[in-house]
């Protein structure tokens, strides 16, 4: 996971090593049962996005093809 979505709060992140199902599930519960947190995450993943990203990627593949 890009580390760009945690420093904003919008991602939990367990090491791959680390995670066992148990964990994952405290993670879920515990998320489930908090919606302040839940907002937070969703502002935060908002205030990251590309809405305009596939138009950008595909203008970069027709000025690719076209060159």
């Amino acid at each position: 996971m890009p580390k760009r979505w945690l420093k904003p709060g919008a991602a939990v992140f367990a090491p791959e090593s680390e995670l066992t199902a148990e964990i994952l599930w405290a993670q879920l519960t515990r998320l489930a049962g908090d919606q302040a947190s839940l907002e937070r995450m969703a502002t935060a993943a908002t205030s990251l996005a590309c809405p305009e990203a596939a138009d950008q990627i595909a203008a970069s593949v027709e000025r690719f093809i076209a060159s």
